[in-house]
């Protein structure tokens, strides 16, 4: 059985993380590649991305042709919102009302998607609606980048969700247990509340494990770059085991951290109206994790227990081999976010698309719009040359008839052969008569393919449009077999077919629709089957 392939990639300030999943057998997931490497520049427009993740890819002999993008606070916003009560389609109206209220603001084109915290509702019964934007010019250079490389961006998805989805999948949690998980990346930290494993609240905090760096540069009187350097080969908030001024700088460090992320937890508790809420335990991840002694110190400063998100053995990590499995290990706080970014495409995962209009619609061109026109095209030039064939046989037909019909006054000795021969092209006005028969729901299949290309919603594609039977004489009507294939990843394919079916059988020239079996394929996929009979005018 082939599983589908999902891709995460987090292009971080420091760092570049690259994860392909797939989900094996027995349900685990399994991480089929992981890369990491430094960031380049995108002052040139995303020209040195291209080439180094292009380059990367080739050397690895991996191909990624669908992804999913991470974006920190750096190029998004997250806002919460309370609305009252209101059916989906009503709060549709609202969230599109509210996007394009902030968007005439900003002066600027963004893109927004939205997701109700349904585990975070108040006691009043208001719905929690997370809220995420992002301005389309901070995208561009990346998703250039990305592109030169041949890596098409599917959905562009704030990483805090992205690090929600890595714990819902490969965390643990207890019964009425509060979560909070911190994803620590150089200049931002993503954080998640989670209740029994339900998103409560998700935020990106525009601070980082460069403010280690920072405080050491400043205690130590030395460039940015080699506080970096010896944060990571020499730091640590473990007094015992480190220079007692790298200690201090640290220490600086860690307090602004702590303080940051104190007034985090404070925000969240606000945003939900629960200031009396527990937090039971905190998890961190991501490259500034790896900090020896941070655990312990946030631990005595927040007076919650922390420790590291360990959860390598969830993953069924076999496909990787030689020396990545040897590295593996050391850089998995780093591929966090990615992997979570990948799992957003399982189903029930939250997924956000923040990918500008433009790229959704060249996406959904290339994947969806491109391939109907090609099966449009190939059942027409099959139909044209049936047409061709039919003509040209009736064609050599008449001419064998009126040579038959000249010998037969010649000769009685002919006169068998004539007949032989009338008989034979008997057989051919019938086979012509049939083509003709399969020919006449032309004008209705093309009418089909253009209702299913224009109608045809996101998640539901078009697989096959087959034309079953006709008749010239006794007037019966022709039938469609269509097979629609779609993607439940949302729990929306349902209401879609229902929506399809309701055009469809609005249709003048449509008589009745049927279905004829739906069956699941593998995953979130389906696969139905209608008959439509149409109603000759």
């Amino acid at each position: 059985m082939v599983f589908p392939r999902w891709i995460g990639i987090d292009i971080g300030s420091y760092s570049i993380k690259i994860v392909e999943i797939a989900k094996g057998q027995g349900g685990r997931f399994k991480l089929l590649n992981s890369i990491v490497i430094p960031s380049p520049s995108l002052e040139d427009g995303g020209e040195a991305l291209g080439a180094r993740l292009l380059k990367t890819l080739e050397e690895n002999k991996i191909s990624l042709p669908m992804s999913n993008l991470g974006i920190t606070s750096k190029e998004s916003i997250i806002r919460y919102t309370r609305i009252p009560p209101v059916p989906p389609w009503r709060l549709k109206i609202i969230m599109e009302y509210e996007i394009n209220e902030m968007a005439s603001k900003t002066g600027t084109e963004i893109t927004a998607d939205y997701y109700t915290l349904e585990h975070a509702s108040s006691s009043s019964g208001e719905q929690l609606v997370l809220v995420g934007m992002v301005k389309n010019d901070l995208l561009q250079n990346k998703i250039h980048g990305l592109e030169l490389a041949g890596i098409h961006v599917q959905k562009v998805i704030p990483s805090c969700i992205g690090l929600y989805n890595a714990y819902r999948w490969l965390g643990d949690w207890e019964e009425d247990e509060n979560i909070l998980v911190f994803d620590i990346g150089h200049e931002n930290t993503d954080m998640v509340l989670l209740s029994e494993g339900e998103l409560l609240f998700a935020r990106s905090l525009s601070i980082g494990s460069k403010a280690f760096s920072k405080s050491l540069a400043s205690t130590l009187g030395i460039t940015e770059d080699e506080g970096e350097k010896i944060k990571r080969e020499e730091g640590g908030l473990l007094s015992s085991s480190t220079d007692p001024d790298v200690y201090r700088g640290l220490v600086e460090g860690a307090e602004q951290f702590g303080s940051i992320l104190h007034t985090a937890i404070g925000f969240a508790k606000s945003q939900l109206k629960q200031s009396n809420l527990e937090i039971h335990k905190i998890y961190l991840t991501g490259g500034g994790s790896k900090l020896r002694g941070l655990d312990k110190y946030l631990e005595k400063l927040l007076e919650i227990p922390v420790e590291p998100f360990e959860y390598m053995e969830a993953l069924d990590t076999s496909a990787i081999k030689g020396r990545g499995k040897e590295t593996l290990k050391e850089s998995f706080p780093e591929l966090t976010s990615s992997i979570g970014l990948a799992l957003s495409e399982s189903p029930r995962s939250i997924s956000m698309n923040l990918l500008p209009h433009e790229y959704q619609k060249k996406f959904e061109f290339r994947h969806k719009t491109l391939y109907m026109m090609i099966a449009g095209v190939v059942l027409v030039v099959y139909i044209l040359l049936s047409l061709i064939v039919a003509v040209n046989m009736r064609s050599k037909a008449a001419k064998t008839l009126a040579s038959v019909e000249e010998e037969r006054n010649q000769t009685e000795l002919l006169l068998s052969e004539l007949r032989k021969k009338k008989e034979a092209n008997q057989e051919i006005l019938r086979l012509a008569k049939e083509l003709e028969r399969r020919t006449h729901g032309l004008h209705y299949a093309l009418l089909l393919m253009d209702f299913f290309n224009q109608k045809t919603p996101n998640g539901v594609f078009l697989k096959k449009l087959d034309f079953q039977s006709s008749s010239l004489n006794d007037q019966k009507e022709p039938v469609f077999e269509v097979l629609l294939f779609a993607d439940n990843s949302t729990l929306e394919a349902p209401e879609k077919i229902k929506n399809l079916d309701r055009l469809l059988q609005n249709l003048d020239f449509v008589r009745t629709t049927s279905l004829s079996s739906g069956l699941p394929t593998h995953g979130n996929q389906y696969e139905l089957q209608y008959r439509v009979k149409i109603f000759c005018k």
